[in-house]
């Protein structure tokens, strides 16, 4: 099995996005994270959030990344066969663009990837999807 730097590495690989990072599903900690990225910005309460099967608070509530707000689009992380969620970041200004998100699960970690600017969030839960299903086939 890769080293937890390499997933993130490969996520980035081919141009679609622009951040990824890795996280333990057991203890709200970052595992492997690109350098000066969003993703290594999150605190342990919004890894908190996103594990919690409570997902009527957040819903009502709002979700944040690095303390960004974020629209949740789409939440299957804790339907068998899916373990998905897509979620955006909110405009805050005119001049920066929104961004889409995807989470996938596998048995032990989560995936986030963020998109570069004009990728679909279809096809980011598509990769993310790929990359956790992989972890989980490969017992992690």
């Amino acid at each position: 099995m890769l080293g937890w730097d390499e997933y993130v590495r490969n996520l980035l690989a081919d141009g679609l996005c622009q951040d990824a990072a890795v996280f333990a599903c057991s203890c709200p900690r970052l595992l492997a994270a690109k350098q000066q990225g969003l993703f290594e910005q999150m605190s342990p309460q919004e890894i908190k959030v996103i594990m919690s099967s409570d997902r009527k608070t957040f819903l009502v509530k709002g979700l944040t990344i690095g303390g960004n707000k974020c629209f949740v689009i789409r939440d299957n992380f804790h339907m068998d066969g899916d373990y998905t969620m897509d979620i955006r970041l909110k405009r805050w200004d005119s001049n920066r663009p929104c961004h889409s998100i995807a989470i996938a699960r596998s048995n032990k970690v989560f995936i986030m990837i963020m998109g570069k600017r004009g990728v679909h969030g279809g096809t980011l839960n598509k990769k993310a999807f790929q990359m956790a299903n992989y972890i989980r086939r490969s017992g992690c």
